[in-house]
């Protein structure tokens, strides 16, 4: 018999339980909720420490070890697409926070 999984993830780790029992398991909105409000406010401190990166390359003359030539581009724009990133995963979590948030105190009434 082939067992149907369903893959997941959880603080970081991918967990495979199988579709049946995730089918039958309630959702815990709130722990869920709190799950992703946790990962907003890390990416958010990411965000904060690539915007605070991004800040001190401003006026940094650095220069390429091979050629000679500035290599600050490099950096900022490591930092910058690195707080676009981030700032979008804030934003995803977040509002995945807020839809479990309001599906815990529908479940709850």
């Amino acid at each position: 018999m082939v067992r149907k999984l369903l893959p997941i993830i959880l603080a970081g780790a991918v967990v495979a339980i199988p579709l049946g029992a995730w089918a039958q398991a309630p959702m815990d909105y709130a722990a869920l909720a709190a799950q992703y409000e946790q990962e907003a406010k890390d990416a958010r401190a990411k965000v904060q420490l690539h915007e605070d990166m991004l800040k001190r390359y401003e006026g940094v003359k650095v220069t390429n070890p091979k050629t000679g030539l500035p290599n600050l581009n490099t950096m900022t724009n490591h930092c910058g697409r690195l707080i676009s990133e981030y700032k979008e995963i804030a934003n995803n979590a977040e509002a995945l926070a807020k839809e479990n948030r309001a599906a815990a105190a529908a479940a709850a009434h």
